[in-house]
């Protein structure tokens, strides 16, 4: 699973476009928009410059989040004014902090060709609010890696297309015509079988030393300064250009919306206009703080990434066994209630932690299911429940189920993956041929391309790649290339419809290797079969899911093995024919899998998982501690296994109490809650009309 590593980061407030609120009306007052260069605020920490906060920065926050505070929370206007100035002076506060410290340990990087990718406004665009940004964000500059630098402008001018996106109205046109040839969205994977932040995936196949699935954490000096090299040329060459007739309209409107709102003044448009740049959008002032923000919190990513080192000291092996042991013994504790256990257990991860399971009888096991289910169309879920209605015998009702299973049809699911670009055109003289276009990585690993044909795609367009970084034989080069980027209209998609039996000894049996498999309606007598097991198997079995299952339990996510088999619930929770299934599959052990007829049509159940209380820590019996420790000790540096997984959950603690450590301490220690500020002058008369006019 992805695991989230924002610690400090989790703590900063960064602006972002809140696109629906800038649409929708005027959030300030007209007496307001007079002044927003007044200062609301300064922050200066121990050995830092100090550091004006400006009126203008109160309404960002306003519309970057604030007011859903409003709208969600009950605040009103002058509360939430006040949420967000003590937001910002925090955040002012950790960032001083985190720059020092980083200067202190000498982990600042003075490469100068970052200050190139910048890309900010000529000279003689600026006026003297875009001035006073620009220097402040040049400070930034040598907290941050060059790739960091090119990176936090990518995201700026990302937000700022897709504004411009919002606001032009011949776009939201052909979305809609779009919308209503479409077919329903379909999910798409969020459990990940690796940790740390996966290599971009058209690196990955530019770069033949890497396999497909390397994360950042795994790559060695020579691939990352390669990797970084390809990021640096990839975020550069990011266009936020205004050219065309309608961005140029969209522009115009989001202007005078940013205009009505106060965040652009009448000099900026006056200045800009006059040297004909209006639709140079990195000249206004309000670009340059939503880039100094993300500048700020790729700062702060930076110092936590240096705690990790101070956090991996503060821990033992003695003192992870003890906490270990701590947490066996509490879920022991716990889990004599078997009801806290089975819900432990049923919204398990890699990442979770079962320590304790308790004694069952002999032969008594959960397990996990992956349910594949080929269901009824709507018409048949419909015909049966009818036909339920007013049968008079469970043998007649079974009988017309029978029957309705002769013609379901299985199809491929993910015709909206498709629209929604999740995919790769692998030769361009073959674009109206599903098999290639192949869906990325993060949406399927073996089963990459659509079970289907398509129709008129004669309309996708191509664009040329006018410079990039990209592999020239062995050595990475910036410059123009011959690649194009084909995105098709895809209007008429055309799903291959299986039978059962076709499926499952074409699609299914071809994808987990699978001599044969049947449909016979399951007795509970045995299981149909046995697939060898391994992580590429339940790999493989993600991937058929996410393709062809019609159960949108099994693709949700919440659990990586599947559902929940219980020795104790099951028979309650599930229609029986599944749940007498899932016991013998358990039971026979992972790989088993069977094919079962139920009220909602077939389903290809497979035991990924199987666990078997026993009351017994995992590393050996609790008694013998000594024992268990070894054990547990020997395995921490043995990837994939618990004591391993343990570890790093605890440094990842370890950093985030750290972290919450230094900024509580640092805040408290400039701010006082008593409204004395030690490092912090706020000018309330700058700000008085924002919280005396908002209301109370």
């Amino acid at each position: 699973m992805m695991k989230s590593k924002g610690k400090i980061t989790a703590l900063i407030v960064s602006f972002v476009l809140a696109l629906g609120i800038f649409a929708s009306c005027n959030l300030v007052e007209v007496n307001v928009k007079k002044d927003m260069e007044q200062k609301v605020a300064t922050v200066q920490v121990d050995g830092a410059d100090a550091e004006d906060i400006y009126k203008r920065e109160l309404v960002n926050g306003l519309i970057s989040y604030g007011y859903t505070y409003v709208q969600s929370y009950g605040y009103s206007l002058s509360q939430t004014y006040e949420l967000i100035l003590n937001n910002l002076v925090n955040n002012k506060v950790v960032v001083q902090y985190a720059r020092l410290e980083l200067s202190k340990a000498n982990e600042t990087d003075g490469d100068t060709a970052k200050a190139g990718y910048l890309d900010l406004p000529a000279e003689e665009l600026r006026t003297a609010p875009a001035k006073g940004r620009i220097e402040y964000i040049e400070k930034l500059l040598p907290y941050l890696k060059p790739v960091q630098v090119a990176q936090a402008v990518y995201n700026v001018k990302s937000s700022f297309n897709s504004l411009i996106d919002s606001f032009d109205t011949s776009k939201t046109s052909s979305d809609t015509e779009k919308e209503d040839e479409s077919v329903t969205a379909r999910s798409v994977p969020t459990v990940k079988t690796k940790t740390g932040t996966a290599v971009d995936e058209d690196y990955v196949k530019a770069n033949d030393d890497l396999e497909k699935g390397v994360t950042e954490d795994e790559l060695d000096d020579t691939q990352r300064s390669a990797y970084d090299a390809w990021l640096i040329g990839k975020y550069n060459s990011y266009s936020m250009a205004v050219t065309t007739a309608a961005r140029k309209s969209a522009v115009n409107e989001f202007i005078n919306t940013f205009k009505a709102n106060g965040l652009v003044t009448e000099d900026e448009i006056t200045l800009l206009e006059k040297k004909n740049k209006q639709y140079e959008l990195n000249g206004y002032v309000y670009y340059l703080d939503l880039l100094a923000s993300g500048m700020e919190s790729l700062i702060v990513s930076n110092y936590e990434k240096y705690l990790n080192a101070t956090a991996e000291g503060m821990i033992t092996n003695d003192g992870l066994w003890t906490e270990y042991l701590g947490a066996y013994n509490s879920q022991k504790k716990a889990y004599a209630d078997l009801s806290a256990y089975e819900t432990a257990i049923s919204s398990a991860t890699e990442d979770s932690f079962i320590l304790y399971n308790p004694e069952m009888p002999d032969g008594v096991k959960y397990g996990y299911i992956a349910n594949l289910l080929l269901g009824f169309s709507e018409e048949a879920q419909s015909d049966l429940k009818n036909f339920k209605a007013s049968a008079t015998s469970q043998a007649d009702i079974i009988a017309h189920r029978d029957n309705l299973l002769r013609y379901i049809r299985v199809a491929d699911q993910r015709a909206t993956w498709l629209q929604n670009g999740y995919y790769e055109l692998t030769d361009k003289e073959h674009a109206n041929e599903a098999d290639y276009y192949e869906f990325g990585s993060d949406y399927a690993k073996y089963l990459k391309t659509y079970y289907g044909t398509f129709e008129d795609l004669t309309d996708y367009s191509s664009v040329k790649t006018a410079n990039k970084y990209h592999l020239d034989g062995t050595e990475w080069k910036w410059g123009e290339t011959d690649e194009e980027d084909y995105k098709a209209n895809f209007r008429k998609i055309y799903p291959t419809e299986y039978t059962v039996d076709d499926f499952l000894a074409n699609v299914f049996g071809t994808t987990l290797d699978v001599a044969s498999a049947a449909t016979v309606p399951y007795s509970g007598a045995a299981t149909v079969g046995t697939i060898t097991f391994d992580d590429e198997t339940l790999a493989k079995i993600n991937d058929l899911l996410y393709a062809f299952s019609t159960d949108p339990g099994s693709i949700s996510g919440s659990n990586a093995y599947g559902y929940l088999y219980s020795p104790k619930t099951s028979a309650k929770q599930y229609v029986k024919e599944y749940a007498d299934a899932a016991k013998v599959l358990v039971e026979a052990g992972v790989g088993n899998y069977a094919v079962v007829a139920t009220e909602y049509g077939y389903h290809v159940m497979i035991c990924t998982k199987v666990v078997e209380p026993s009351g017994n820590n995992i590393y050996g019996d609790a008694s013998a501690e000594e024992t268990a420790k070894a054990a547990f000790i020997a395995d921490l540096e043995t990837e994939d296994t618990v004591a391993y997984r343990y570890r790093k959950t605890k440094v990842d603690a370890n950093v985030e109490k750290l972290v919450s450590d230094i900024v509580t301490y640092n805040i408290s220690k400039y701010v006082d809650e008593d409204g004395k500020d030690y490092a912090v002058t706020k000018y309330a008369k700058s700000y008085k009309n924002l919280i005396s006019d908002s209301g109370n």
